[in-house]
């Protein structure tokens, strides 16, 4: 089976890990980069101004003729952020079927989550996979064809199990983005030996700027982090809620101890005291914390257990069922 991807083209992301999958399966699974192959622009300025516009009327007409000429039998694109309605179905119409895997949430107004194309090309998809169950009805409601729930998943290659450190360096991690919405609840635990990584986080208060130890992480750096925490927070991020995010996998999957923002979802997914920590409060917050820290091998045995129930919650999963949706639609 022959499947174009269609996102971006970088050591630790999800498109890696899809076409690494997809090949471990025995497909023909390539990537068309969307900023190189099609928009030919950088793509911080991808995003905006003149260089969104001029980047997505490349990135359509490359995107169109690479499908004409390598015919492939299904286009997998990720967000699909600048990806025009008329683009999909010229290609629809070409005999490819065509699914988008969106790992943001496409109401999201910020324009790396959206964009003048993104919504209105939702009914043109075979099918539409979304990472949040909240999301799928919403996806119905505005026209899609199909649409699926699929979560995230863990990545052994790009974030390797180590067994946790016996004596951790770092009380409390949090790596991931800066948000004024993570820093009101990462100010809250700031006194907790806490240490921070991530993009935008020199925007941070006076509070909180000192617990700043790096920028943005991955791969086998996040993992050395984890492996070196007693906690792993996880902040979701609003627009998250209520479902979870990448993180939620990634931290068991490295072996850490998740203590995540609560949501039904992620409770579906993982045992509460069992195979993960949750806060709704901040006291919440702080209370695990501080019972995490007290109780070293309660810690570890939740740890581990955590780590087993993401063990077979891998992308060769996701992707087995993405491509079960498209052999049923090809009948």
């Amino acid at each position: 089976m022959r499947v174009l991807a269609v996102g971006n083209d970088l050591p630790v992301a999800l498109e890696t890990s899809y076409l690494h999958a997809l090949r471990r399966a025995g497909h023909d699974a390539r990537l068309f980069d969307w900023w190189r192959d099609g928009a030919r622009v950088p793509r911080g300025v991808g995003h905006r101004g003149l260089g969104a516009v001029a980047g997505a009327r490349r990135g359509n007409a490359a995107l169109l003729e690479a499908c004409r000429s390598s015919r492939p039998d299904l286009l997998l694109v990720f967000k699909g952020l600048h990806v025009r309605r008329d683009t999909i179905e010229s290609i629809r119409d070409a005999g490819v079927t065509a699914f988008c895997l969106n790992p943001d949430n496409p109401f999201n107004p910020s324009r790396t989550s959206s964009s003048p194309h993104i919504l209105p090309a939702v009914p043109s998809w075979d099918c539409y996979f979304i990472w949040g169950r909240f999301l799928v009805e919403r996806l119905y409601a505005i026209g899609a064809r199909r649409a699926e729930y699929l979560p995230f998943a863990w990545d052994p290659d790009a974030h390797p199990y180590q067994e946790p450190a016996a004596e951790p360096r770092f009380a409390v991690s949090f790596v991931g983005n800066h948000s004024s919405h993570r820093e009101r609840w990462l100010g809250a635990a700031g006194d907790l030996d806490l240490h921070v990584w991530g993009h935008g986080w020199d925007r941070a208060g006076s509070a909180l700027r000192g617990r700043v130890r790096g920028g943005p992480v991955r791969g086998r750096e996040f993992s050395d982090i984890v492996r070196d925490s007693a906690v792993s927070l996880n902040v979701l991020d609003p627009w998250n809620v209520p479902s979870h995010n990448m993180r939620s996998f990634e931290l068991p999957g490295c072996g850490g101890l998740q203590l995540s923002t609560h949501t039904d979802e992620v409770a579906s997914l993982f045992l509460p005291d069992e195979e993960y920590l949750a806060f709704r409060t901040v006291g919440e917050l702080r209370d695990q914390v501080h019972a995490a820290l007290d109780a070293p091998e309660e810690r570890r045995r939740i740890a581990k257990r955590g780590h087993e129930r993401v063990r077979d919650e891998t992308f060769d999963v996701r992707a087995a069922t993405i491509l079960e949706v498209y052999r049923e639609l090809r009948g």
